[in-house]
């Protein structure tokens, strides 16, 4: 049996929880509003939950294997490349 690789495309949810100095409730969650997208690594307050993510699959594809392309020797002509 041969096996077969495929690419799997996922976006997910990570939660995480947030410190925010704020004197209402209304200014927290605006606080909170401006940090929504983040990238890894970045730094912020927030602070990872243990185990808690969850994905979901946009794609998955079967990996097509690279074509090999037979490139022709050339001759060789004493001189040529002097």
């Amino acid at each position: 049996m041969t096996k077969k690789t495929y690419n799997v495309e996922a976006k997910g949810v990570i939660r995480l929880w947030m410190d925010v100095e704020a004197s209402s409730q209304e200014e927290a969650e605006a606080l909170a509003e401006k940090c929504t997208e983040r990238m890894y690594g970045e730094p912020g307050p927030w602070q990872p939950l243990a185990d808690g993510y969850t994905l979901e699959i946009t794609s998955v594809r079967e990996e097509t294997p690279p074509k090999l392309i037979q490139i022709p020797k050339r001759d060789f002509i004493p001189g040529w490349d002097d």
